[in-house]
């Protein structure tokens, strides 16, 4: 693959800490109108130098289509890796069923790898308080899907292979011996294959 999209790329400083193989890409950051400006004034104002390989696309994605916003500034033809990490909960279902669609229609081989809210509310205090505290500051989940539902979306609108990070697996594989941050209790990523 050799382009990447950074959906919803808020903060993430990938773009500025590329490991070498990544310098090949084509990193596209897309993001909210608002939240790019100001991520791209922190930049300027920190003097960091933006690498030749990234671009920035402001994009309402309640209001714009994602397709037809990156069509003038990607080779169509070649796979791409798309990464949307605390996005989707955030976005109406409509908006999420589009983007599901439009990123089915990506050349075989592109992978979609995304974090998504859990449509059952758990009881433990830690889930109900996330949920409530970004409600409490404008921003409520809108979306959310338990796996099976989820993975029967997109296996309708185009997606070939679709899998889940096992919660077991996640715990065994990146929280061994953490103590700064719980294992999740339950499937929260997902990978979806065009």
């Amino acid at each position: 693959m050799t382009q990447f999209f950074n959906l919803g790329a808020g903060y993430d400083t990938f773009a500025f800490r590329q490991p070498p193989w990544a310098l090949e890409l084509k990193i596209v950051e897309i993001d909210h109108p608002a939240t790019q400006r100001a991520k791209l004034e922190a930049i300027k104002s920190t003097r960091i130098r933006i690498p030749e390989n990234v671009t920035f696309l402001p994009l309402d994605l309640e209001r714009e289509d994602l397709s037809a916003a990156v069509s003038a500034i990607v080779t169509p033809s070649l796979p791409t890796f798309v990464a949307c990490l605390g996005v989707l909960a955030y976005l109406r279902p409509q908006t999420v069923r589009n983007l599901f669609a439009s990123i089915a229609k990506l050349p075989e081989g592109s992978t979609f790898v995304f974090a998504f809210a859990s449509a059952r509310v758990e009881t433990r205090q830690r889930t109900v308080s996330v949920a409530a505290r970004t409600a409490a500051l404008g921003e409520p989940w809108l979306t959310r899907f338990e796996v099976e539902e989820l993975k029967a979306e997109l296996m309708s609108v185009g997606f070939r292979e679709v899998s889940f990070l096992d919660p077991v697996k996640a715990a065994a594989t990146y929280y061994k011996g953490r103590t700064d941050l719980p294992a999740p209790r339950k499937a929260r990523l997902c990978e979806a294959t065009v």
